[in-house]
């Protein structure tokens, strides 16, 4: 099951992830500017009903998928960890966003750094998650390392085809990859942000007024 080039579970995944995504920073910039305790309160919880609500939106656009297979008489039971995943993942990123990105004197160029950063991931995850190859003939998953490489017309050698298979190297490998990217980010952020501290001031001798007042 596919939407495009995505598998259906990615696809809903990330729809739910960015969607949530929206709505927590939404109401964590609104939470910040409000001075009533009563106002913070009520964007505390329209932040966690909207991480509550994400498991059943995710279940709710497979749904329909799930139907149409159970009608053909392929009944698919999709795990309860998958409807985690995409809030897990949405908030997880708010977070490192956050310790990557810490808020400086300008707030808009703060958020704007956290937006790429985040733009930068997701884009990232829909090129590891999306089918690069030739969907129905052939599979590659993985960018800009493949991690699942199979074919319809693999050849086979003793009943194996060696060329094919899931590899946790390319996971590893992109994993990495997304972490320089990062860390990249980070520093040009932290470079072209955050000033360096002054040196503490300090008064040279002379300039010391010296001069004695005599009473009368």
């Amino acid at each position: 099951m596919f939407v495009g080039r995505v598998p259906l579970y990615a696809a809903a995944g990330l729809a739910v992830a960015i969607a949530l995504i929206v709505v927590l920073s939404v109401a964590i910039y609104l939470r910040g500017r409000a001075e009533r305790t009563a106002v913070r309160a009520i964007w505390s919880a329209v932040m966690i009903a909207a991480v509550v609500a994400a498991p059943p939106m995710f279940v709710m656009l497979i749904e329909p998928a799930l139907a149409e297979r159970a009608a053909r008489g392929l009944f698919i039971h999709p795990s309860p960890l998958a409807a985690a995943i995409p809030p897990v993942f949405a908030v997880v990123l708010l977070i490192v966003a956050h310790l990557l990105f810490p808020r400086r004197a300008s707030h808009a160029r703060t958020l704007k750094w956290r937006a790429v950063f985040i733009a930068t991931v997701i884009i990232f995850t829909t090129l590891n998650v999306m089918n690069l190859g030739h969907p129905g003939w052939t599979g590659w998953f993985g960018f800009p390392f493949p991690y699942l490489l199979f074919s319809d017309a693999q050849i086979s050698m003793n009943g194996e085809k060696p060329w094919t298979g899931f590899g946790a190297t390319g996971v590893a490998a992109n994993v990495s990859v997304l972490a320089m990217i990062a860390t990249v980010l980070s520093l040009l952020y932290r470079r072209r942000n955050i000033a360096p501290a002054a040196p503490p001031e300090t008064t040279s001798p002379a300039a010391i007024d010296t001069t004695v007042t005599r009473m009368p």
